[in-house]
């Protein structure tokens, strides 16, 4: 009888394993868009160049920039 219950267990944590998978595959992937304007722009002594993103995902979320 435990032998019959093992294989039972095992059978349905491979059936729930290989749902988790699939599922996970059919996440889209974020999409990150970068456009720039073809000019410089000037203040206090610096250029500048003005970057516009967008980005497409299934949730919402945040572009951060940081200064490199």
């Amino acid at each position: 009888m435990k032998k019959a219950n093992l294989t039972t267990f095992l059978i349905m944590l491979l059936v729930f394993i290989s749902t988790m998978r699939m599922n996970g595959q059919d996440t889209p992937s974020p999409k990150v868009d970068f456009l720039n304007a073809p000019v410089l722009f000037k203040e206090g002594g610096k250029s500048y160049q003005q970057v516009v993103a967008s980005c497409q995902a299934e949730n919402p979320g945040k572009i951060i920039f940081l200064e490199g």
